[in-house]
């Protein structure tokens, strides 16, 4: 009877704590950031290492530009172990960036770059614009770009990077299709989409792959062929890829970029003996359209 009594007492209590802290969270979340602070006061008064109560008020007072007062409670619940501990280091950063603590501010963001930390979206809140032509606040500050976008900075995710562009394709010196390729997903895929003066159409999706360090792309055309090409040699301007198909022969497609010329030649040649012999099947040169 005492433990069933001493569970429903313990159930009560944590509802009683649940909906506390659901109240905190909401009036946070809809910018009543003084009520936000009493309710957190009144947690405090009962539990000063509260980490839920520590992180809210220390944020709320960010908001409302306490900046030195925050700092206490953010502290605090990075001691207690708030999880997730992300908002609190971006509160304490706005903290420092709002009292101009540029040396401390800097010291903990390459911490947090170092760490993985990619919350691009901090540099946006006011309090930083006065760093805007700092250049260690921009070096830091790069090493956050590159957590959030690794493909923009990495070369090994530009070595297609020369095909970028929109282009006439010709084959023997006659124009016979139109490419356009473009980058997405932050600069992760590079895509071709090509369509020929008759009406066929077709699409590459090429990357990357960090598993095997290896350049890959995926063919699909309006027919539905399918082929999956990776990496066989690179170098500056050159790309070279092979697929195997179901029956075994291979295929080799070649890219060459011509600075000077400011083209990239496309070649496919076709193999039945495991790549001791190779023969021709494609050549067309890439010539980027004139602006209009």
């Amino acid at each position: 009877m005492f433990k069933y009594s001493f569970l429903l007492v313990f159930l009560g209590f944590s509802s009683f704590m649940w909906a506390q802290n659901n109240e905190v969270q909401q009036s946070f979340t809809s910018g009543d950031y003084d009520k936000c602070i009493s309710l957190c006061d009144k947690m405090l008064e009962k539990d000063k290492n509260n980490a839920t109560a520590n992180f809210f008020k220390g944020a709320s007072l960010v908001r409302i530009k306490e900046y030195k007062k925050s700092e206490k409670y953010l502290n605090l619940a990075l001691e207690n172990k708030f999880q997730p501990a992300q908002p609190v280091r971006t509160h304490l950063m706005r903290a420092y960036a709002g009292q101009k603590q540029t040396k401390k501010l800097l010291i903990d963001l390459e911490k947090m770059a170092e760490g993985g930390f990619a919350g691009l979206a901090l540099f946006n809140n006011e309090e930083f614009k006065y760093l805007s032509k700092d250049k260690e606040f921009e070096r830091v500050k790069l090493l956050v770009d590159k957590n959030a976008n690794p493909c923009k900075h990495g070369e090994s995710y530009k070595r297609l990077d020369f095909w970028l562009g929109e282009w006439d394709v010709y084959v023997n010196n006659n124009k016979t299709a139109d490419s356009k390729i473009t980058k997405s997903v932050g600069g992760c895929s590079l895509q071709e989409d090509y369509l020929t003066s008759s009406g066929f159409s077709g699409m590459s999706f090429n990357y990357f792959d960090p598993i095997d360090s290896l350049y890959k792309q995926t063919w699909v055309d309006k027919f539905n062929n399918v082929v999956q090409f990776k990496e066989v040699k690179s170098s500056q301007g050159y790309l070279q890829m092979q697929a195997k198909g179901s029956s075994g022969n291979l295929t080799r497609m070649t890219y060459v970029y011509d600075e000077e010329k400011d083209e990239v030649t496309q070649t496919m040649a076709a193999s039945q003996d495991q790549g001791k012999t190779w023969n021709p099947t494609f050549k067309g040169v890439y010539k980027r359209k004139k602006v209009k």
